[in-house]
């Protein structure tokens, strides 16, 4: 595991997060892009059932191998005794993922990425100093970024809420960005 993060660089993706970024089609780009050090519990990464729809309507598995490969994604282990203290705090409240991501937040000082609202509130009742980003606010940033033009941009949210059956709710932070980007399309 690497060693504790400045307040802020690390940021902790869940399940649903992940789903979204990676039915965009340009998980590569879009995660070298973001201003963190990004991390997926090994239990999201590996026992969550991460998968998105295929242009032809079929599930296809998401796959970290590339990510780890390209240094874009590292995968942490729950190893520490004060990680395992904030798993099982969390976990009385959330499923198993959504527990390991705000513990590895938590004890390592990160962000958590979640779209689940139920983990929103729970991070906010138990740790309301953790910095929570969402997906639209996720794709800003890479868009802002990388520059990205409109439409390329509308295809890229249009896959998200196609491949990954996402859409944001009109409290999430950038929704109202996401609806515009869409335009007509919505």
């Amino acid at each position: 595991m690497n060693a504790r993060q400045a307040p802020g660089s690390l940021l902790v993706v869940d399940a649903c997060c992940w789903i979204d970024l990676f039915a965009t089609g340009g998980i590569n780009e879009i995660v070298a892009a973001l201003p963190y050090q990004i991390v997926a519990p090994r239990y999201v990464a590996e026992e969550e059932v991460l998968t998105t729809l295929s242009v032809t309507g079929l599930e296809e598995r998401c796959s970290f191998a590339q990510l780890q490969a390209k240094a874009l994604v590292s995968i942490w282990d729950i190893e520490t005794e004060e990680e395992k203290r904030e798993l099982v705090r969390f976990a009385a409240h959330l499923d198993d993922g959504e527990a390991s991501v705000c513990a590895l937040a938590v004890v390592h000082g990160g962000a958590v990425a979640t779209d689940d609202r139920k983990a929103i509130g729970i991070l906010r009742q138990l740790a309301p100093g953790i910095q929570i980003v969402q997906t639209p606010e996720l794709l800003h940033s890479w868009a802002d970024r990388a520059k990205i033009p409109g439409d390329r941009l509308r295809a890229v949210l249009h896959s998200v809420q196609t491949r990954a059956r996402f859409t944001p709710r009109r409290d999430a932070p950038f929704s109202d960005w996401w609806a515009q980007c869409l335009g007509a399309d919505e």
